[in-house]
């Protein structure tokens, strides 16, 4: 999702899953205090290729003062920061240990699917089943489509594929 003078797009992902996961899955990630560490749920921007922590150990505390006056604390992940700095209202996650994509449009989230199926056509999510998984073609298609255009309807009955909830790292 990369904006300025040419169209937003999606990082170049391989055909083999495998190949993704063994490259990213224990690459050391920075947490906002500076330490390095090896995420328990490691993630991918899909429009920059920034490895990200989907875990609460990258979450910042800000605090905030409420109608009483007295400061309350709140926590703002990393992804979320990440989505301002990468300049797009809509960014695409891949998160790589249930291999699946969600579009964030702080603060919803929505289930994007994933891109890689085994070769029936089929999701493995949490790839519980072992199989390979291959780039599908079609999904990829769409997304790359739906982020071109950034046409990511926000209700269900516009494109029932995407249900969006309140996003956890928010």
């Amino acid at each position: 999702l990369v904006v300025g003078t040419h169209l937003p797009h999606l990082v170049p992902l391989p055909q083999l899953y495998q190949t993704l996961f063994t490259k990213n899955i224990q690459r050391k990630l920075t947490t906002p205090t500076g330490e390095l560490h090896v995420s328990r749920r490691p993630g991918i921007c899909l429009g920059c290729g920034t490895r990200l922590c989907f875990d609460k150990c990258c979450a910042t505390s800000i605090a905030r003062r409420d109608d009483t006056k007295r400061p309350h604390f709140r926590h703002k992940s990393i992804i979320n920061e990440h989505c301002s700095s990468c300049g797009v209202s809509n960014m695409m996650l891949l998160e790589l240990l249930v291999s699946v994509s969600y579009n964030l449009h702080p603060p919803r989230i929505a289930n994007w699917g994933a891109l890689h199926l085994d070769r029936y056509g089929e999701e493995d999510r949490n790839m519980t089943r072992g199989k390979p998984l291959w780039l599908n073609s079609r999904r990829l298609t769409q997304l790359v489509g739906a982020v071109t255009h950034q046409n990511f309807p926000l209700n269900e009955k516009a494109n029932p594929r995407l249900v969006w909830v309140h996003s956890p790292f928010e």
